[in-house]
This record gives C-alpha cells, structure tokens and sequence, in this order.
C-alpha cells in the first residue's frame, strides 16, 4: 500500500514541521501519562477481567512470579514514576493502548500471549476508555509487514479499514478490560 500523500493533508499547513513534532512530542508524553494512570487503576481495580477470570483461569503457574501474592505485592509497589515507557523515533498518542497493555503484561499477565504476535493501537484516557487513532490502514499493513498476526483497533476506527492485509485478524475494542480479555482469549486460543 504504496501512497504519497501531501503534507497539507497529514498537518496542519499552519504550523512548522518543527512545531508539528514538538506537538507530536507532546502528545506521546501524554498518551504515556495516560498510559500509567490508566494501567495503575486496571491492575488495582477489584473487579477486572485480569482479577475475575485470568488469575484464576489462565495463570495457575506462574512462571514468572511464583504465585499470586507475589503478582499483588509487585501491583502494591508500583507508582506512576516506577513505570518507565521508552520509545524512539514516534510520536503522537496512539501507542496509549500498547503502553498500557505492556504495562499490565509486564506486571501480572506476562504468560498472556503464548508467543502470539499481536499488535495493538489506541489512544487511552485515564479511565481505561480506548480512543480513536489516525491512519489504520496503514498501521495495519505496517503491522503485518512486521509479523502480527493480530490486531486491536480502537472499535470506532474499524469502519474505517479500507484494506486489512491478508492473514490478518482485527479485534475491535472499547475499554482497558475488554482489550486486556481479547488478549488473553488470543492467548488461550479461544477467540
């Protein structure tokens, strides 16, 4: 999906492209706030997909933290300056979704995927709702060039395909909970 587009029609003619990737700066910064808060409140929220059904369901051993408590005692530690997101070269707030998602991962589910190559876009508000992003189609053909099998969409983007590369699966999702239980369905080979 070769395409050249004008830049008038990517930003906005009236700022730089200095101004345009401070702009774009900013908004990773944020969408990585976001991330942070968001995941924060899913992994210390009572009743989640993650509480009610993966710990009890998909991670009986695991392998990585040894048991339950100790997963609850790493979630207790965790404040927003303990989490660090590192990513060069991008911008703008659409990796949300994946921030929080690895976030999570990282810290109680890290047996989630099962070696599935997945990849996820969305922007994240505090709360865990995921929002809308910019150019799906080609987010998607770039995820399948890199091997993803999977894909998760904010929902409200998916009208919006055009074209969705062979082999590839598209999973719509709403909110922090409904991503994280795709995830683990995936992993558990039940979606």
């Amino acid at each position: 999906l070769d395409v050249v587009v004008p830049r008038r029609f990517l930003y906005d003619p009236k700022i730089s492209p200095k101004q345009a990737m401070e702009q774009s700066n900013q908004e990773m910064v944020g969408s990585q706030n976001d991330a942070r808060t968001a995941a924060l409140r899913y992994l210390r929220a009572p009743h989640t997909y993650l509480r009610d059904t993966y710990f009890s369901t998909f991670s009986t051993a695991d392998s990585r933290h040894g048991d339950l408590s100790k997963v609850e005692s790493s979630i207790k530690a965790l404040s927003p300056s303990s989490i660090h997101i590192s990513l060069d070269g991008t911008g703008g707030p659409s990796g949300g979704l994946a921030f929080t998602l690895a976030t999570i991962v990282a810290v109680a589910a890290p047996d989630v995927l099962h070696g599935k190559s997945v990849a996820v876009s969305g922007t994240i508000a505090p709360d865990g709702t995921v929002g809308k992003i910019g150019g799906i189609d080609q987010k998607l053909e770039g995820s399948h060039i890199a091997g993803a099998k999977y894909f998760l969409a904010p929902a409200g983007d998916c009208q919006e395909i055009s074209h969705k590369p062979q082999g590839m699966t598209v999973i719509p999702v709403t909110n922090l909970d409904d991503a994280f239980m795709r995830l683990a369905t995936l992993g558990s080979g039940t979606i």
